[in-house]
């Protein structure tokens, strides 16, 4: 059998041993206690107060259940004394507080033979912890989701941003402020659901209002119908005579709403006037009197060769959908 060198047994030449260095080199943050310092110098407190047996906290009825939905599983937990709340706590930011002081060590000394075990089995032990204290309390999101249900945002989506929230908040909490965790986290749930429910709510109103535009733009604001449009442009010489006559901005109106200005089909009235500054109505108002006007002048062509074309003229703006 070739035997293989332990990956934590101090190198020859003095170096250090080969480690996780991303689990070494990553600090880890925890709420500060005064009473670490004095546990960290009594030996057992590091046995006594990590051990924490999480089957206690279970409810008795209904565990084992097959039946069991996932929401009964969440809320599994019986609510926690204050006592065993605060020793929770304390023994996860305890574990957070015994993994960065080693991880300290072993960044500036390399660490001893096993050292980065240890350390990672604090990590894992406050995680396990912080896990149970998640579990325990998911029965104040699914409480606070309840209150917060509605026709803008739905139950399951609350219950999962409030899961996330929580875990975060009891990275933050401080036993030694005086104050439950629940009222803590309560207090975070509300405004984080409070939020939601606004940006919903503002969402779905927005999409409501593009909606109705798009609707009103269709139903309302029809451009000119294809076929029209291509009989325009079959008569634009003759046409042109007429556009040079009118102001500039009565002109530009008809250029767009006839499709003379290089687009496919002529422009409704609510985009003529977005590029003009006007509103859907203004323009629809002037466009009828300029038409008008049209009609008037195309009484003078009386040149033989215009007849058909004045003929047209008049079919093409009289059946516009919009007058």
């Amino acid at each position: 059998m070739i035997a293989t060198a332990s990956p934590f047994r101090p190198l020859k030449n003095g170096g250090c041993p080969p480690f996780d260095r991303e689990l070494v080199e990553t600090p880890i943050s925890y709420i500060a206690n005064p009473v670490f310092e004095i546990w960290f110098r009594d030996s057992k407190v590091l046995r006594t107060e990590l051990l924490v047996d999480d089957t206690s906290f279970h409810e008795d009825s209904g565990i084992d259940d097959p039946s069991a939905t996932t929401l009964s599983k969440m809320v599994r937990h019986r609510i926690l004394t204050e006592p065993e709340e605060r020793s929770l706590f304390l023994s996860m930011n305890y574990a957070k507080y015994l993994a960065e002081r080693l991880r300290s060590s072993i960044l500036s000394a390399c660490g001893k033979v096993g050292q980065h075990d240890e350390l990672a089995a604090l990590i894992h032990r406050a995680n396990v912890i912080r896990n149970l204290i998640l579990q325990v309390n998911l029965r104040l999101v699914v409480s606070e989701a309840n209150m917060f249900v509605s026709r803008f945002v739905e139950f399951d989506d609350l219950v999962s941003e409030g899961a996330l929230l929580l875990a975060r908040v009891i990275d933050l909490f401080d036993v030694s402020r005086g104050y439950r965790f629940s009222t803590y986290a309560i207090r975070a749930l509300k405004n984080r659901f409070v939020r939601i429910q606004t940006q919903e709510r503002s969402k779905r109103a927005g999409l409501v209002s593009a909606a109705n535009a798009d609707a009103e733009e269709i139903e309302d604001d029809r451009t000119l119908p294809p076929q029209l449009i291509t009989e325009l442009r079959s008569v634009h010489e003759t046409l042109n005579k007429l556009l040079d006559s009118l102001p500039a901005r009565d002109r530009e109106i008809v250029t767009m709403r006839f499709g003379f200005d290089g687009v496919d089909r002529g422009l409704s009235f609510h985009k003529i006037g977005r590029r003009l500054g006007l509103s859907k109505e203004r323009v629809r108002q002037l466009y009828h009197r300029i038409v008008m006007e049209l009609h008037e002048s195309l009484s003078h062509l009386v040149e033989p060769e215009n007849t058909g074309h004045v003929s047209a003229l008049k079919a093409i703006t009289t059946n516009d959908p919009n007058l």
